[in-house]
């Protein structure tokens, strides 16, 4: 059934979007909007007080990057966008009909584009949000501001406190803005890729129970692991999307080569579309009667 169909580009854009649509205009979208309103208090107003406190502005991106490397958002931002996602792919008692018009492996790859068109998406909103914030405290310099690099000097005693830590000296004393800006972005895109591609694959062995098990798995222990020292940390997705983590405090050496986080995302990946292309032959969609939500 739509198993020896040719792959098609027209198709896996079509399949794409109609996904693209009924998610973006779920009910479940609000959650993101929970999650704005918690990096506001968490991040925002607490660079905005710290702007405050130095005079200063900080700098446009910032607030998007300390989101991007916390060790606490690096748990959240997953977490919502796998609640955004819901029970992806989503099926219904017509999906078999429409896997014989567009055939399987297009359904695979048109599910896959969606997955990236969401994940884009979540991420782009998340800076947009993030720069509208900071508008009345920021600028447009693309340098590190006196907000990241120097509170701590000026107010020793809240050297522990959480601005003080947002954006840590192994992140500005090794990278530029806008070299931490593309590591951020395209390691996030990848860590939610893999975690779609897992649910796929979950669902392409008919154990839809077992990729949520996995990534949710992958995400706690992992995150567990990246505040500690332990090597252990570089097999979990969390550590490798942190941009810091790859660096050492002052000499410009990383700890552990990014290019090998790159490498551990696209592996991981492509095995498990392999999987997916291979095991979505098998998949008898006629056992699929249950509606959408």
């Amino acid at each position: 059934m739509g198993n020896k169909r040719e792959i098609s580009l027209r198709k896996i854009i079509s399949i794409s979007q109609t996904e693209y649509v009924k998610w973006i205009c779920n009910p479940r979208i609000i959650i993101f909007f929970c999650l704005i309103i918690f990096v506001y208090d968490y991040i925002i107003l607490e660079m905005k007080d710290a702007a405050g406190e130095l005079g200063t502005h900080c700098m446009a991106l910032e607030p998007f990057l300390a989101i991007g490397n916390s060790t606490l958002l690096i748990l959240l931002v997953p977490v919502v966008f796998i609640t955004l996602l819901g029970d992806f792919p989503k099926t219904d008692g017509n999906t078999m009909f429409y896997i014989c018009r567009t055939g399987k492996k297009n359904w695979i790859f048109g599910q896959l584009l969606f997955a990236f068109m969401a994940e884009t998406t979540y991420l782009v909103a998340i800076l947009v949000f993030s720069i509208l914030f900071a508008l009345p405290f920021s600028d447009w310099t693309f340098k590190w501001s006196d907000v990241t690099t120097k509170y701590a000097y000026y107010f020793p005693e809240k050297t522990g406190s959480l601005v003080a830590n947002l954006l840590t000296n192994r992140l500005y004393n090794n990278l530029t803005p806008l070299q931490t800006f593309g590591y951020t972005c395209s390691l996030l895109l990848l860590y939610l890729l893999l975690i779609s591609a897992i649910m796929l694959t979950g669902f392409a062995l008919g154990k839809r129970i077992m990729g949520m098990v996995i990534n949710c798995v992958l995400m706690c222990v992992g995150t567990a692991f990246s505040l500690t020292g332990s090597m252990i940390k570089w097999y979990f997705p969390a550590a490798n999307t942190v941009s810091w983590m790859h660096f050492d405090h002052y000499m410009k050496t990383q700890i552990f080569d990014v290019r090998n986080s790159y490498l551990y995302f696209l592996i991981l990946i492509i095995i498990l579309v392999a999987v997916d292309i291979k095991a979505i032959h098998r998949y008898d969609f006629a056992k699929i009667t249950d509606m959408e939500d």
